[in-house]
């Protein structure tokens, strides 16, 4: 073992400790050091061990010097290698890797937890998705064991080991922020545009947003694991209405949302629906555009390519389709004059408005035609 200390922010040079760490006819590869610098994990290849790499422990006396090793026993040691040990802040919980005990493959990682005598668990495999065929170990979590970090060869790495990531607690998060953007397929635009947000379960109204006119966005915040209904209109569209649920987090990260809206044309090219699509990113994906396009020419993605990669990934994640089909249309004349009114239900625009062609012969006018919508499903907002 070598000793490095940090002065001014620069690491000193490394020094092999004269102590009782390092042992001349062992190897030691890895130690462990509490943050309180009271306790060490060391491991070694001690001649006296259970068999190839063991895990002992050590602790200061009042001379502020380490005390002679001290095995942790055959329920860690085994006659294969231990190595790699890892404490958490509260000394009750250690973590290491084998591949002796019950392995998977080559090295697994393994914990046992400290009982009120002193004694160490037997030791418990973290199994997939941590242990994999193949080599894992070095395994450490955040302070608050919400989060843990360890390597592994497995496959789909980009090198001989890679650093993984894994939640292992789940501390929840209670709120968080909804980015979305609202686009018209037919202009091929981003567009201005309405969005209430009601209570799921009371329809209550909760808060309307607005998306820009220059570039189609809006943030809301929002509650997790709760459920919302929602009515999206936007000029020169009918209103569609629908569901949504903003999933558990277990870290913040922004969620993403995007709308697009289009008609939907008869045989004769008449509108006779409209339809709204919502695509929910609700996971987070910044890190999904990091793992997507690491490979990607893009060095330092601008704002304008990450909204570029946010649609394209939202495009493929939880799509929500709403269609609203005109239900009457009012027929008029170029000066704004109702002509005549139809109820359109499931008939075809275009056979209704076949009288265009008869109503010229008449006024020479050339008629246009409105659609008006209404839907008794649509959210309203509840008084108090």
């Amino acid at each position: 073992m070598w000793i490095s200390k940090l002065e001014d922010g620069v690491w000193t040079v490394p020094v092999r400790d004269e102590g009782r760490i390092n042992s001349q006819r062992g190897f030691e590869p890895s130690v462990f050091i509490t943050d309180d610098q009271k306790t060490m994990f060391v491991v070694s290849e001690l001649p006296s061990g259970f068999g190839g790499r063991d895990i002992y422990m050590t602790t200061k006396d009042e001379n502020n010097t380490w005390k002679p090793l001290k095995s942790l026993g055959n329920v860690i040691n085994t006659r294969f290698d231990e190595d790699a040990p890892f404490s958490t802040p509260d000394g009750n919980t250690l973590y290491f890797a084998s591949n002796g005990h019950n392995s998977m493959g080559d090295y697994d990682i393994f914990k046992s937890m400290l009982d009120e005598k002193g004694n160490w668990s037997k030791p418990e495999n973290l199994g997939p998705p941590i242990n994999m065929p193949g080599h894992d170990r070095y395994f450490v979590t955040t302070d608050e064991g919400a989060v843990g970090y360890y390597a592994s060869d497995r496959d789909g790495g980009y090198g001989e080991k890679d650093i993984h990531r894994i939640i292992l607690d789940c501390k929840a998060v209670s709120a968080t922020i909804i980015r979305g953007v609202v686009f018209s397929e037919d202009k091929d635009a981003p567009m201005a545009a309405s969005i209430t947000i009601f209570d799921g379960a009371t329809g209550k109204l909760i808060n309307r947003y607005s998306a820009s006119a220059t570039d189609g966005k809006y943030e809301m915040r929002k509650k997790t694991e709760t459920s919302y209904r929602f009515r999206i209109e936007a000029e020169g569209y009918l209103p569609h209405s629908g569901e949504f649920e903003v999933p558990q987090q277990c870290e913040y990260y922004d969620l993403f949302q995007e709308i697009k809206i289009d008609n939907v044309e008869d045989s004769a090219g008449r509108i006779m629906a409209q339809r709204a699509f919502i695509n929910n990113a609700f996971f987070n994906i910044y890190a999904k555009i990091e793992e997507d396009f690491t490979d990607a020419t893009i060095a330092e993605p601008s704002v304008e390519e990450i909204d570029s990669l946010r649609m394209q990934i939202a495009e493929t994640y939880n799509p929500i389709e709403l269609t609203n089909f005109v239900k009457s249309i009012d027929i008029l004349d170029p000066s704004g004059v109702r002509l005549a009114s139809e109820i359109v239900c499931g008939s075809d625009v275009a056979t209704i408005q076949a009288r265009d062609e008869e109503k010229r012969l008449y006024n020479k006018n050339v008629v246009s035609a409105d659609q008006y919508f209404y839907s008794e499903n649509l959210p309203e907002a509840l008084t108090n």
